[in-house]
């Protein structure tokens, strides 16, 4: 089997599924991508470069070598510790091949700034060394993050089609409420998906004799949750991918599953979401068409993902947080609205640090993906502020 038919060779499966008379219709906007948060699509252009069918890794050749502008790599750099692994690459479903982005492709897509960007990273934690093994590794991070959820999209499929009769759609109304649940510790997909990244890549050795698992770790550990959320043991692994299953074959969110708590013995779900070897010659993630994305104007994209400036970290304290100042040493104090008190860093640092931004977002009871949302509302803080009503801190975060 080519690596490109597989869209083909489902949509007449596809052809049969029909809409869940009971629930509200999904957008394409909610079900196309894998993308934390809705973005015009219409946005997102770019040149394609097929990577070659090398199983889980990409072909060197196509990555190497590659002037990028250095301003948009800083941008992908800048977005992943608040949009995690989605912003440096996305998969979009077989099922939405005509649809935006890319009509006529779908698969997984890798930023080429995003791959340069995780190379920065990677080397920066140690793995310096050796610039082409370095981005090598980030390009299968992004490539084999991107084709678990192809796995998670091909599985859905197969229970779609298993009752006889009428066959009704699931994977868009689980896509539609997973996406609801981006950036928080309920997109279980996310973490399972980084989860076999790290089991499968941690064990590489560069030329020098450099083992990755370290600086791979904690890459992955300054992304937000739940791509940091990926380390745990067997036992709780079958125990999620048991919630995954049965969200996904029933439409609806995991954590429906984890709260119903019907699902022991955990290992009867879990085990038959278990990725199959990757070169199965039907459902193998070679079977999913890899793409490199270049020219795409990431930087203006996703702006809304970048680590705020000092100047616009001040503005969302004071602004849209209604913060009152309490004090100045090294660095000024605010009261802000929920009666938190949250400190801006002095002014020698051009901008927030990812665990500053994060702290203080704790503590005004907001996700990563509700600032994101939430900037974007108001325009960078300077429409509709201060937020009404305001929202107590977040807890265990």
């Amino acid at each position: 089997m080519s690596r490109g038919d597989f869209a083909s060779e489902v949509r007449p499966l596809l052809d049969e599924l029909e809409d869940d008379p009971d629930r509200d219709p999904v957008s394409a906007a909610e079900a196309t991508t894998t993308f934390p948060i809705d973005l015009d699509l219409d946005q997102l252009e770019g040149q394609l470069l097929p990577l070659e069918d090398l199983g889980e890794f990409v072909d060197r050749d196509v990555i190497s070598n590659r002037e990028l502008d250095s301003g948009d790599v800083d941008a992908a750099e800048d977005a992943f510790p608040l949009g995690g692994i989605d912003v440096l690459a996305f998969y979009k479903s077989f099922r939405h091949v005509d649809r935006r982005p890319f009509p006529g492709h779908w698969g997984a897509f890798l930023f080429d700034v995003g791959i340069d960007a995780l190379t920065r990273k990677l080397a920066a934690v140690g793995l310096g060394s050796s610039v082409g093994e370095v981005r090598q590794l980030a390009a299968d991070v992004l490539l084999m993050h991107e084709r678990y959820h192809f796995w998670i999209d091909a599985w859905t499929l197969n229970q779609e089609v298993l009752p006889l009769g009428s066959w009704k759609k699931r994977y868009v109304y689980y896509r539609s409420e997973a996406r609801k649940t981006a950036l928080t510790d309920a997109d279980i997909e996310e973490s399972l998906a980084n989860h076999y990244v790290f089991t499968r890549l941690r064990g590489r050795k560069l030329s020098g004799g450099k083992v990755v698992r370290s600086a791979l770790r904690r890459v992955l550990e300054m992304s937000p949750v739940p791509y940091s959320n990926f380390e745990f043991d067997a036992d709780k692994r079958i125990e999620m991918e048991s919630y995954l299953a049965v969200g996904a074959a029933n439409g609806v969110l995991p954590v429906v599953a984890a709260v119903a708590g019907r699902l022991q013995p955990w290992g009867m779900m879990g085990g038959c979401l278990q990725q199959p070897n990757p070169m199965h010659p039907a459902v193998g993630s070679h079977r999913c068409p890899a793409h490199l994305v270049s020219r795409v104007r990431y930087s203006s994209l996703f702006a809304p993902f970048r680590g705020p400036k000092l100047d616009e970290f001040k503005s969302f304290i004071v602004k849209y947080l209604d913060g009152e100042e309490l004090s100045r040493t090294d660095h000024a104090y605010y009261r802000i609205d929920n009666g938190e008190k949250v400190k801006i860093p002095n002014a020698h640092v051009k901008e927030a640090m990812p665990h500053e931004l994060k702290g203080t977002l704790r503590k005004a009871g907001m996700t990563p993906k509700e600032f994101v949302q939430e900037r974007i509302r108001t325009d960078f803080w300077t429409k509709q502020c201060p937020r009404s009503p305001f929202k107590p801190p977040l807890e265990g975060r």
